[in-house]
């Protein structure tokens, strides 16, 4: 019987692993929106109509007349008056300075001086008429219409990545053994000290 030479041991590795999945974290601001209303608004301005008399002219010409005209209306009549003057003291200087040739100075000055009396006449003046002139009756209009301003905002998106990993733990490696479990081979035989002779 032949016997083996080699018992062969082997001994497998023995190890752990762990595996981490990889993944991807959102995190998502909520939305707001900002929202600025104004209301819409109805304006309206009515004027009546109505007659615009206007009398400057009648009463000027009727002798009722403003502080300016008045002013300019006895202006020119005190420049008229100073010119009559002026000539009937003229004239009368004239017919004065004619005494030698024989001219009553009674007679002169009483009749210079009844030039400037009024005899009461009644006189007639046409005066302007009243200005009169219709101003239609108005009504305007101011719409403004309503606005609604919206902002916004839509968040941010974080994004976090969160890498895999994978570990491994080894526990035992893997061996390999060899160990000779024959004897020995003597040249002759007859060396070994447990050899017995066959008869």
């Amino acid at each position: 019987m032949i016997r083996p030479m080699l018992e062969i041991t082997t001994t497998p590795a023995r190890y752990e692993y762990q595996v981490t999945r990889a993944k991807l974290q959102i995190s998502q601001e909520r939305p707001t929106v900002e929202r600025r209303v104004s209301r819409a608004t109805l304006n309206m301005k009515r004027q009546s109509g109505r007659f615009d008399m206007n009398t400057v002219r009648r009463r000027s010409d009727m002798g009722m007349k403003g502080v300016v005209d008045r002013a300019n209306y006895e202006a020119d009549l005190g420049i008229k008056q100073s010119r009559e003057t002026t000539g009937t003291y003229s004239e009368m200087g004239n017919q004065l300075a004619k005494f030698h040739e024989g001219a009553n100075i009674p007679d002169t000055l009483y009749s210079q001086s009844m030039k400037h009396v009024g005899k009461g006449d009644l006189v007639l003046v046409p005066v302007s008429p009243i200005d009169i002139h219709y101003i239609p009756a108005s009504l305007a209009v101011d719409f403004n219409p309503g606005q609604m301003q919206a902002d916004w905002n839509v968040g941010r998106a974080k994004l976090d990545f969160v890498p895999g990993n994978f570990a491994l733990d080894f526990q035992q490696y893997a061996s390999l053994s060899i160990e000779y479990i024959g004897g020995f081979n003597y040249v002759p035989p007859s060396a070994d000290p447990d050899y017995e002779a066959r008869a």
